[in-house]
């Protein structure tokens, strides 16, 4: 009976986590012949070098910290990694933020693409946005709600696809446009998903968290960072390098091709 009950509690978690994916997925899906008439070749190569800047720098934010969240048992640990990992994501932010600043111009020449220069100034936020959201995806598996995440997904793939759309009809087809929509999806999702644990976990954090045990948690765990991050970054990377070769060797249209 026992065993009956968990094996339908884990298939209506799956059924949930697999709804948000299906319905991002089933929204991208149907917009793509709707987009790829509103925006141009050349917009589409300047999302994609963006957003496989912002993929690896995002996933990379935390340093590889927010896995260790769903670890510990008892709950004051989880709450210091937590903490510990979303301190990671704003130095983090800090350092990309100095990175675009001094080099941002550089940057965009190098990889062939002058017109992303313009927009890198979002890099920082779009990085920030998508390392607190994994941070606060993993707080939330962790406590199985995976319904929330659910929603979340759902809620930045229908801001995202909505706005692209409304704001291409009114004229506004340009790469910026595809970036920024994304970036304030992705903004929307981080927000929903925040007051979800301020709401309902507020006081456990109010409750567990302590400064001092930031530093023993750091060390605790160090392993994460030292023996996970190197393989998760070129894994990342790897799957990220077609489009930079395209960038460097080719134009933005062939990109976005």
């Amino acid at each position: 009976m026992v065993i009956a009950q968990k094996a339908d509690k884990f298939i209506i978690n799956v059924f949930k986590l697999s709804v948000g994916n299906l319905y991002a997925q089933i929204i991208g899906v149907i917009a793509v012949p709707l987009l790829t008439r509103i925006f141009a070749p050349s917009a589409f190569g300047l999302y994609a070098l963006f957003t496989s800047i912002v993929t690896i720098l995002g996933m990379m934010a935390c340093l590889r910290y927010e896995i260790t969240i769903v670890l510990p048992e008892k709950e004051e640990e989880a709450v210091t990694l937590t903490v510990l990992s979303f301190c990671f994501t704003v130095i983090t932010t800090l350092v990309i933020s100095l990175l675009v600043f001094f080099c941002g111009k550089n940057i965009a020449r190098y990889l062939n693409m002058p017109g992303l220069s313009g927009y890198l100034w979002m890099l920082p936020l779009a990085a920030f946005v998508l390392g607190a959201y994994t941070v606060l995806n993993f707080w939330n598996t962790r406590k199985k709600d995976f319904g929330t995440i659910s929603l979340s997904r759902v809620l930045a793939s229908t801001v995202d696809i909505g706005m692209k759309i409304g704001l291409g009809f009114l004229g506004y087809a340009t790469g910026g446009i595809l970036i920024s929509t994304t970036v304030l999806g992705n903004i929307a999702s981080l927000i929903f998903l925040a007051l979800v644990v301020l709401v309902r976990y507020g006081s456990l954090f109010k409750k567990y968290f302590d400064p001092g045990q930031l530093l023993p948690a750091l060390k605790r765990y160090v392993k994460f960072p030292l023996l996970s991050s190197g393989s998760f970054l070129l894994n990342s990377i790897s799957l990220q390098v077609p489009v930079w070769i395209l960038a460097v060797f080719f134009s933005s249209e062939i990109v976005g091709f």
